[in-house]
């Protein structure tokens, strides 16, 4: 995750920070396959992932450098996949 904020117009402080740190946390889903010929097939999946929360550290009052800390929230992601298959 990385974010970039060019002057003070940003919300909460300028600059840029990144995160590599890894996030553990769970992932749940469902899916299905549907043969529509002998060779051919339809498939959809959903999964949720949540990764928990991020919190970080960052400068807010310009004029006495007073760190405070901004909860970036939750981490979830919602994907739905797609796709037909063909067997040989």
């Amino acid at each position: 995750m990385s974010s970039t904020c060019p002057d003070q117009s940003c919300d909460p402080a300028p600059g840029t920070s990144s995160d590599k740190r890894t996030h553990i946390g769970y992932v749940v889903g469902a899916g299905l396959e549907y043969g529509l010929t002998k060779n051919w097939s339809v498939k959809g999946e959903y999964l949720h992932i949540d990764l928990g929360s991020e919190h970080h550290n960052v400068q807010v009052d310009y004029d006495n450098n007073v760190p405070a800390g901004v909860d970036f929230g939750r981490i979830e992601l919602d994907t739905l996949n797609i796709g037909v298959n063909y067997k040989f």
